[in-house]
């Protein structure tokens, strides 16, 4: 096992995130979901207290064939699949096995060579997807804790405040808004696996 190290500050607002999201799932008595963002938070932690050395720690890329093999099998399936059937949750759960072990690894399995060191630092694209990824996941959560808790508190009228997902369901709900769906989240999910887990090689001196 790698030896342990201090969490990267980099590193708080997701872990702070996932705490938050945790104690709001608590407050709703969503059990599920508790324990599902239970287990990503110990997983997160792991990997943020377990780094490996940057002279052990070299990156490669998935290839692009194979992911986009992957894409449009996944893709084809997620459209002609009843939304919140098993066999959907079936294939997202295999997805979201695939995108964890990668983040465990951090990265794509790749034969280290003696004449490259990979950079532990996040690339300038990489810095810029997080921060855009962070600003999204705080405003959808603000959403979403704010329409359940006036509504759970008699604060506002019910459907005054509506949840994400009473907006975003009868969009998805169509065929055309389905495919728009599944096409953006499958590109984006291929864009991230090419460019987040490469790291930066320099040569070693000497």
């Amino acid at each position: 096992m790698s030896p342990t190290t201090p969490i990267a500050s980099r590193d708080l607002p997701w872990l702070t995130a996932l705490v938050l999201v945790g104690v709001f799932q608590i407050i709703r008595g969503t059990w599920d979901d508790v324990l599902i963002f239970a287990i990503a938070l110990a997983c997160a932690l792991w990997q943020a207290v377990h780094r490996d050395p940057p002279d052990r720690r070299i990156s490669g890329v998935p290839p692009l064939n194979g992911l986009v093999t992957a894409a449009i099998v996944v893709g084809v399936l997620l459209v002609l699949l009843p939304r919140h059937s098993i066999a959907a949750g079936v294939v997202i759960v295999i997805i979201g096995a695939a995108g964890l072990t990668v983040a465990l690894l951090g990265g794509w399995p790749a034969e280290p060579t003696s004449s490259t060191l990979a950079s532990r630092e996040p690339r300038p694209a990489l810095r810029t997807a997080m921060v855009a990824w962070g600003c999204i996941v705080l405003v959808a959560g603000l959403w979403e804790a704010t329409a359940y808790l006036t509504w759970k508190w008699g604060l506002l009228a019910d459907g005054v405040m509506p949840s994400i997902s009473d907006v975003v369901d009868p969009l998805l709900d169509t065929v055309v808004g389905k495919i728009v769906f599944v096409g953006v989240w499958i590109t984006t999910g291929v864009a991230v696996l090419r460019r987040g887990p490469r790291s930066s090689r320099v040569r070693q001196e000497g």
